[in-house]
């Protein structure tokens, strides 16, 4: 009986589900987990369910923050990070794989870039650094300048703002992001995964907050970029939309909207002895 257990365990066992970061579900014969904990020293033990010939694994960094308004000035509103994939990543049943989802409006190397399997983008399988924040004179946030694994969907630069017009409006992987004007914010971008970037502000109406992603496995994705803020009133930028996003920029002393954070999902389909096991396309 002892031994029918540990070979079970082996077969099934050190499911990604066990641990608190990734959530992992399976449907059928696919496991799909998605990473969400941010900050530094995280790590996954390799499931016993791994498939290193059918996998695709993917990776969004962080969305940069908008920022604050000098006087009579909209400001820039955030880049977004790269959604970049890799497929059929040879990993051992068993390993631990360090990797890190980066925040919104972090360092674009450092607290924002997202990585998987190694410590960071550069030495990883894959990775993003994040989008970079708007600047309060009016210059859009600078994107991402570095990634590893394949590009799906590229780092956007913010919106821009300038003098007595409204604030730029936050980035998506994928979307350009619109600048203010002399009646309202920019509008945030448009994701290319399809989430809509949230509107800018006018003299009548606040700006919005971006759409979540929905275009990836396990139902998340790239978000859509937060609208700017408008001259006179309804200053404040809204925030990016989950993943990556970033968020629309404030005029003069408004609250600038946030860039969100990004996001790791890995897919497989599950390995059993002796079954044939086709790969999987991202």
């Amino acid at each position: 009986m002892r031994k029918l257990v540990l070979v079970l365990g082996i077969l099934f066992g050190l499911c990604g589900t066990a641990q608190a970061d990734p959530t992992c579900t399976t449907a059928g014969n696919i496991e799909t987990c998605v990473f969400t904990l941010t900050g530094t020293g995280n790590t996954w033990t390799v499931p016993a369910t791994w498939n290193s010939a059918s996998n695709t694994v993917y990776a969004i960094g962080g969305g940069g923050n908008g920022a604050v308004g000098i006087a009579s000035t909209g400001s820039g509103g955030g880049a977004s990070g790269f959604v970049v994939y890799k497929t059929n990543l040879a990993l051992t049943v068993g390993a631990s794989i360090d990797y890190q989802v980066g925040i919104g409006g972090g360092t674009p190397s450092g607290t924002g870039a997202t990585w998987f399997n190694g410590t960071t983008v550069n030495n990883a399988s894959l990775g993003s650094f994040a989008g970079g924040g708007g600047f309060d004179a009016g210059t859009g946030g600078t994107a991402a300048s570095n990634y590893s694994g394949t590009v799906l969907y590229a780092s956007e630069t913010g919106g821009a703002g300038g003098f007595a017009v409204g604030a730029g409006g936050g980035a998506a992987p994928g979307g350009t992001a619109g600048a203010g004007t002399s009646s309202g914010g920019g509008a945030g971008a448009t994701a290319s995964g399809g989430a809509s970037g949230g509107a800018g502000a006018t003299s009548s109406s606040a700006a919005v907050v971006g759409a979540a992603g929905a275009d990836l496995p396990g139902g998340i994705g790239e978000g859509g970029g937060g609208g700017g803020g408008a001259p006179s009133t309804n200053l404040s930028g809204a925030n990016g939309g989950a993943y990556g996003a970033g968020g629309g920029g404030a005029y003069h002393n408004g609250t600038a909207g946030t860039g969100t954070q990004g996001v790791i999902v890995a897919q497989w389909r599950i390995s059993h002895p002796f079954v044939f096991t086709p790969a999987i396309a991202p």
